[in-house]
């Protein structure tokens, strides 16, 4: 959208008005391509209306339960996203094909994972004021399900290939690096 600047006179009279964007291109945006526009003009306020609207609907259909939505619910809202024209790449949230990893296979694995090589034991992953939820994203080319288990001892992720079940990555942090 940019910055409007505008100088007055002493008198009051409007001197001069600049906009950040004076001289640039207007782009010619359509549904499909103005999340991806440089310079946004009227054109896009109508597009960006339409993308709230629906992103709402979407919302109020996968609620948000304290953490996270559903893999369902976030796949929906980025996939609207990049339909308006905004990055894939940031906007990654995915569901796996089929004969991939369920999120159950994922947070199955995970919570193994976390115990038998992460350390944690039972009691903290069945603690009932921990959270355990899974979000499904393509990275690199890969379908990942990235599992997060917050808990009173600190915050652990463990990403997997969803394709083969191959165990990409684990953090446990203890120091809740995350929450400050």
């Amino acid at each position: 959208m940019g910055r409007y600047m505008v100088e007055f006179g002493e008198n009051g009279a409007v001197q001069s008005v600049i906009w950040t964007h004076d001289g640039e291109e207007l782009p010619d945006v359509t549904e499909a391509t103005w999340g991806r526009a440089n310079v946004y003009d009227a054109k896009c306020l109508t597009e960006l209306e339409k993308l709230l609207v629906d992103l709402q609907a979407i919302r109020a259909d996968y609620p948000d339960d304290g953490w996270t939505r559903t893999p369902e619910g976030d796949a929906a809202l980025d996939a609207r996203r990049v339909a308006a024209g905004f990055s894939a790449a940031r906007y990654n949230h995915v569901l796996p094909e089929s004969g991939m990893l369920t999120e159950q296979d994922a947070l199955a694995l995970a919570r193994q994972v976390l115990e038998s090589d992460g350390g944690l034991s039972a009691d903290v992953l069945n603690d009932p004021e921990s959270e355990m939820y899974a979000v499904c994203t393509q990275e690199d080319g890969k379908t990942v399900w990235t599992v997060w288990h917050h808990n009173a001892v600190g915050i652990c992720a463990v990403a997997i290939d969803a394709a083969d079940g191959t165990i990409l990555d684990m953090i446990i942090d203890t120091g809740m690096a995350g929450n400050g």
